[in-house]
């Protein structure tokens, strides 16, 4: 039975799978850089427009991205296991 939940737990919905990818690709899947949230908006216009906040949240508590706090506001960065999903379901999403 745990092994189903945590299957459940890491499914990732499609906008999760578009931010994290996003990131990942802003930051050539380097894992000690950080980029904000509107760098990621900016690589998402036109292609899914959509608010950021939830998802962001959501893949910080997945241990996928981690936050930044910056007198510049919030920037997010990829942990090495976001990499690697987002490496994982490249063929799913548009090319960015």
């Amino acid at each position: 039975m745990a092994d189903i939940d945590q299957l459940n737990e890491d499914r990732l919905s499609q906008k999760e799978k578009a931010v994290l990818y996003a990131a990942y690709k802003i930051l050539d899947s380097r894992f000690d850089l950080h980029v904000s949230i509107e760098r990621i908006r900016q690589r998402m216009i036109g292609k899914a427009q959509f608010k950021l906040k939830k998802p962001l949240n959501s893949l910080v508590a997945k241990s996928l991205l981690q936050k930044h706090p910056t007198g510049g506001g919030m920037t997010f960065s990829p942990t090495r296991e976001g990499i690697s999903r987002a490496r994982n379901f490249f063929p799913e999403l548009f090319p960015l």
